[in-house]
């Protein structure tokens, strides 16, 4: 199915967002990511986007990854790009998911948590209030 991502989409699917309860961070994020993937799609292609393919999203997301950032910025435009997908199936604009949650990379959050031993001397501060 083709379609044309223009203005009038993008804020179609700002609405959408408000409308599912998504924080104003997401829905700024979401946006953000939808529209740096149609600004590299028309400096790559000199065209505005019709349709989403998996190609694309595979191309994109090299590109992403050969700009060196990290893996939760890359993942968060993983995160917008699959939730526009969605929106588009849900407006019969697109027919077929391209963005799948096998796209994102696993972030390691950092070492666990070491227990450690609190000194009774500082006990009044972790009563309950």
């Amino acid at each position: 199915m083709k379609h044309n991502l223009s203005e009038d989409i993008l804020c179609l699917f700002e609405q959408h967002l408000i409308s599912n309860g998504k924080s104003p961070n997401t829905i700024f994020s979401y946006l953000s990511s939808v529209k740096a993937y149609i600004r590299w799609f028309q400096d790559r292609f000199q065209r505005v986007p019709q349709q989403m393919y998996m190609e694309n999203v595979a191309e994109y997301k090299v590109f992403l990854q050969q700009r060196g950032i990290d893996l939760s910025t890359f993942n968060s435009h993983m995160a917008g790009l699959c939730s526009w997908n969605e929106y588009l199936i849900q407006t019969r604009e697109e027919d077929h998911f391209v963005v799948q949650k096998e796209d994102w990379k696993k972030v390691q959050h950092g070492m666990p948590h070491q227990p450690y031993i609190v000194n009774p001397m500082y006990n009044d501060l972790f009563r309950p209030c």
